[in-house]
């Protein structure tokens, strides 16, 4: 059982990152213009209605361009193919293919997390099983229902946060279309590595989205009117960040753990790649 150097393997995903600024924005740069049309489409006082529509088309438009992005990215740093010199739109059945995987893991943390939600934002329930509190009578189903809802979703986020960063590493094998099973191998040889894994992913994940998070904070009082499209543009632009970053620790994972090799301190096969260059 190897197990994964995690703070190495990080700290060469940001110098990929780096170091390949060029290459990124060509993969990144179209998507973000198509993305800001849907911003600029939803300028316009429509209906409440039609931008409601508008918005849904927008987080489809949204899902799809990352799973092309996506494709490319992990196909780059692997050395499937060369990032292309112009701004590739390329959407096809690899890129419905990855994008089905993705969705499909997301739904794993994605069902209990929703659930909690609906549960700390169930009022009339709370409303009825606390009224025992003020003194009144016990609301048995409210409460049951409470009770029910938080014993089947607690576990299910803990089980799903122990799945998540294992179930990730297939979206490496589906970018290069590795043919034959995929999760089966890939959870064999990441076992024991979970925590690694998750700690890892979200060292690259976070601070491009807690980015977004301060500076929507700071930019919506600021700019008045302006300061949703303005909000929303970055937002889309540290989500591509946050895509590469959690795209170059996936693929320097799955490397590792299809080669065998074990990293140390500075030698992951990307890492060695960007110190040369």
């Amino acid at each position: 059982m190897m197990r994964i150097a995690t703070r190495s393997i990080a700290i060469d995903t940001y110098r990929v990152l780096f170091f390949h600024l060029g290459p990124f924005c060509r993969l990144a740069g179209g998507w973000m213009a198509c993305l800001l049309g849907c911003i600029l489409v939803r300028m316009v006082p429509w209906p409440e209605s039609i931008a409601l529509v508008l918005l849904l088309i927008t987080l489809a438009c949204l899902a799809v361009f990352s799973a092309a992005f996506s494709v490319n990215w992990y196909r780059a740093l692997l050395d499937e193919e060369p990032a292309p010199d112009l701004v590739p739109l390329t959407l096809g059945g690899r890129e419905l293919r990855f994008l089905a995987y993705q969705s499909a893991i997301a739904l794993v943390p994605g069902i209990p997390l929703l659930m909690l939600v609906m549960l700390l934002h169930a009022d009339a329930w709370w409303a009825a099983a606390l009224t025992i509190v003020h003194g009144g009578s016990l609301s048995l189903m409210p409460t049951l229902r409470l009770i029910a809802g938080f014993a089947f979703s607690i576990p299910a986020t803990i089980a799903a946060t122990v799945i998540l960063p294992r179930l990730l590493i297939v979206l490496p094998a589906v970018a290069i279309e590795v043919p034959g099973p995929l999760l089966a191998p890939l959870w064999q040889q990441s076992r024991g590595n979970t925590a690694s894994i998750l700690y890892g992913w979200l060292a690259c994940v976070l601070p491009p989205l807690g980015l977004w998070a301060v500076l929507s904070f700071e930019l919506t009082g600021a700019l008045g009117a302006l300061a949703q499209p303005i909000v929303e543009l970055i937002g889309y632009v540290c989500w591509f960040i946050a895509l590469a970053l959690s795209g170059g620790f996936l693929c320097q994972v799955y490397a590792q753990l299809t080669t065998g090799t074990a990293s140390n301190s500075d030698t992951a096969a990307l890492g060695r790649r960007v110190a040369a260059e």
